[in-house]
């Protein structure tokens, strides 16, 4: 079914009348008043809350899957001034990344400290992440509001542990597809699908009190100049190729394996050096 926008006729006149009266008796005309323009009332306290910051507070995941097979993994954190992003590729991390208003630190994997630089310096590159949590929701709102859009309610269905009101967006020139999941209980997003294709993206959603704090010792201060992303990159790629030849002929054999989607017959190897410690993070 497909949601309605509503549709409102006023004159001129009377829209003016409305505007003074407004002004005189509130002495100020409000601009942070929500006036839904959707007939589904639970659809519109979602809009609500989402247009009123309330999308801060909240971790997750974002996965990206192909065919079946998951190419991408961000597991985030988002607070209402700082990001916290680790980035998997295949199941194997590939990037810890702290945004703040101000700076970014990216965790340097050669020596285990932190890059602090600032977030300006950082624009200059043009680095383009996977998922970026305040950007992704900003312009889902955005996409919520273009009228080009159909949004239709497609009934219910279970997400995570509890049912969900699932509600498709679909654009005129695009056959992708997105499907919120909306909490049925509260009203909150907690499971968004885009689906192009074989291509699937899902990012699951919660309230989360944890703040990210800033790495507040030992931390290594770039330049203006420095594309910290792309030494990272080149870094890690080193890295590999010090591996001895027989691990690095191991993990080639166990992707292989991984990627036919039958683990039953991966290799097996144990790092004699490895020390397993309980993780201080979410992720």
């Amino acid at each position: 079914m497909v949601i309605s926008r509503k549709r409102f006729f006023v004159s001129a006149g009377i829209l003016l009348a409305a505007v003074i009266s407004a002004a005189y008796f509130t002495g100020i005309i409000s601009t942070n008043s929500f006036a839904c323009e959707f007939e589904d009332e639970k659809f519109c306290v979602f809009l609500k809350k989402l247009d009123s910051d309330h999308m801060v507070n909240i971790s997750g995941k974002y996965t990206e899957d192909y065919s079946g097979n998951t190419i991408t993994q961000v597991n985030w954190i988002l607070n209402k001034d700082s990001q916290a992003l680790k980035y998997y590729q295949k199941g194997k991390e590939e990037m810890s990344l702290l945004i703040f208003n101000d700076y970014i630190y990216l965790k340097d994997y050669t020596d285990g400290r932190w890059w602090q630089q600032s977030k300006k310096d950082a624009a200059l590159f043009s680095t383009k992440l996977p998922f970026e949590p305040s950007v992704f929701f900003a312009n889902l709102n955005t996409q919520l509001k273009d009228p080009e859009n159909s949004i239709t309610f497609a009934g219910q269905d279970i997400c995570l542990v509890e049912t969900c009101n699932l509600y498709n967006i679909k654009s005129s020139d695009a056959e992708k597809i997105t499907k919120l999941y909306l909490s049925e209980t509260q009203g909150v997003l907690k499971k968004i699908e885009i689906v192009e294709g074989e291509t699937v993206q899902t990012i699951t959603i919660e309230k989360s009190e944890q703040k990210i704090e800033r790495p507040d010792k030992d931390v290594k201060v770039a330049k203006a100049k420095d594309n910290i992303f792309l030494n990272n990159f080149l870094e890690r790629s080193q890295m590999e190729n010090k591996k001895p030849q027989y691990l690095q002929e191991f993990e080639k054999a166990r992707l292989q394996v991984e990627e036919s989607g039958d683990l039953s017959g991966a290799p097996k190897y144990v790092d004699p050096n490895l020390t397993l410690t309980p993780s201080q993070t979410p992720f």
